[in-house]
C-alpha cells in the first residue's frame, strides 16, 4: 500500500474509532473496543481497501511509532483522541516534571483567556516532551505555540 493510502486508511479507522463507531453500525464497548472483523468489513464496504484489508489494518496499527490504536482478542481501539467518554484502562505512569502542549497561535491567546479544555474531545492533549508537542501543533500550523504545564 503506498503512502497516500496507509494515510487515508489512518485516518477512516480514527474517524471510525474515535468519533463516529454508530455511524458505521459498530458497538463499541466502554473501553473503547469494537470488533476487528466488523471494521474490516466497514473498511471494504466503504470501498476504501479491498484486498488484504485485514492485513493493511494490522500494518497501520504496528506500524504507527505514536501507537494509535490497539488489536486485543479480535477487538480493536483508538488509544487517544475520541470525542466521547471511554475508559481506556491504560496503564499509570510516573507525571514527568512538565508536559507540553503544542497549539495554533489562536488557540494559545483562548488558552489564555478560558483554560486549557478539551473541546470536542474526551481529553486534552499532553506530550512528555517538548518535541513531540511541536509534532503535534504542527499538524494545525507550520509554528506552533508550545504551552509548558
Amino acid at each position: 500500500m503506498d503512502r497516500r493510502m496507509a494515510t487515508r486508511l489512518s485516518k477512516f479507522l480514527s474517524l471510525v474509532l474515535r468519533h463516529r463507531p454508530s455511524e458505521y453500525g459498530l458497538n463499541m464497548d466502554d473501553e473503547g473496543f469494537v470488533a476487528f472483523d466488523d471494521l474490516v468489513d466497514i473498511v471494504v464496504a466503504e470501498d476504501i481497501l479491498a484486498e488484504d484489508a485485514e492485513d493493511e489494518i494490522m500494518k497501520i496499527v504496528d506500524g504507527s511509532s505514536r501507537r494509535r490504536f490497539e488489536v486485543v482478542d479480535g477487538r480493536i481501539r483508538a488509544l487517544y483522541g475520541h470525542s466521547s467518554g471511554i475508559r481506556l484502562n491504560l496503564p499509570e505512569h510516573e507525571a514527568p516534571g512538565f508536559l507540553y502542549h503544542g497549539t495554533t497561535l489562536g488557540g494559545a491567546r483562548e488558552i489564555a483567556k478560558s483554560g486549557l479544555k478539551p473541546l470536542g474531545r474526551a481529553f486534552v492533549h499532553l506530550s512528555a516532551t517538548e518535541e513531540e508537542a511541536r509534532a503535534i501543533g504542527r499538524r494545525h500550523c507550520d509554528e506552533p505555540v508550545i504551552i509548558r504545564i
